[in-house]
């Protein structure tokens, strides 16, 4: 959940999102949150391939900037 993200807790976060994105594969927000907790446990490929997924897919502008943001600093 984000709430576990902000406080720091990766590998609930992780398990969360995970949850929510094998449920809801479009749920962008979840997926761009579990990039960041890949990104953060320095399982980069993983990252890499959800923000790839987000920049081609998602309508939503602003998780587009943000992925794509990502992707410079994982390549």
């Amino acid at each position: 959940s984000v709430k576990a993200y902000r406080a720091g807790d990766i590998s609930s976060a992780t398990e969360t999102f995970s949850e929510l994105i094998s449920h809801e594969p479009k749920h962008w927000e979840g997926k761009m949150y579990l990039s960041m907790c890949y990104f953060k446990s320095k399982m980069y490929s993983d990252a890499n391939k959800h923000c790839l997924d987000i920049v081609q897919y998602c309508p939503v502008e602003h998780l587009k900037l943000k992925a794509h943001e990502s992707l410079t600093l994982l390549n």
